[in-house]
């Protein structure tokens, strides 16, 4: 081999280190970055699955003093069994909540689970139907 290709062969095996070297450090950012987004989605399918709280209902009584606001909280989709709250109190000041689990399935909650039947302002009773379920009455008293 001659000086001249001494030379091209040095500078080919350079060239080929700081490509792999490159290489190693584009694949560690790659192997960080997809890491934190699988971590960042994880919490937040974990948040949607057992903590968020969707509305189903929300509803006034008659004069518009008092106001109950049923949520499901997370999916019931793993547990076949829906977290429901029942949030109650005067309009606007919902600081007082009743839980209940509804059996469905697994099904997504409809406003049609729930019959609302106020009387006057004061008293309301729901009743939560589910479809494994015998119909359940809940009342409250708003006094």
């Amino acid at each position: 081999m001659t000086q001249e290709e001494e030379k091209e062969q040095e500078k080919i095996n350079k060239m080929v280190k700081r490509v792999k070297k490159t290489m190693i450090i584009f694949g560690i950012i790659f192997v960080i970055a997809i890491c934190s987004l699988l971590f960042y989605g994880m919490k937040k399918v974990n948040y949607s699955l057992f903590k968020q709280l969707d509305s189903i209902v929300l509803e006034d009584s008659p004069n518009h003093i008092n106001q109950i606001h049923i949520q499901v909280r997370g999916s019931n989709l793993f547990t076949f069994n829906a977290p429901v709250r029942i949030y109650y109190g005067k309009v606007g000041n919902l600081d007082k909540y009743k839980e209940y689990t509804i059996q469905n399935r697994g099904a997504t909650l409809y406003p049609d689970h729930f019959t609302i039947q106020w009387d006057g302002d004061e008293h309301v009773e729901i009743i939560i139907h589910g479809d494994e379920q015998e119909d359940e009455k809940v009342k409250i008293n708003f006094q």
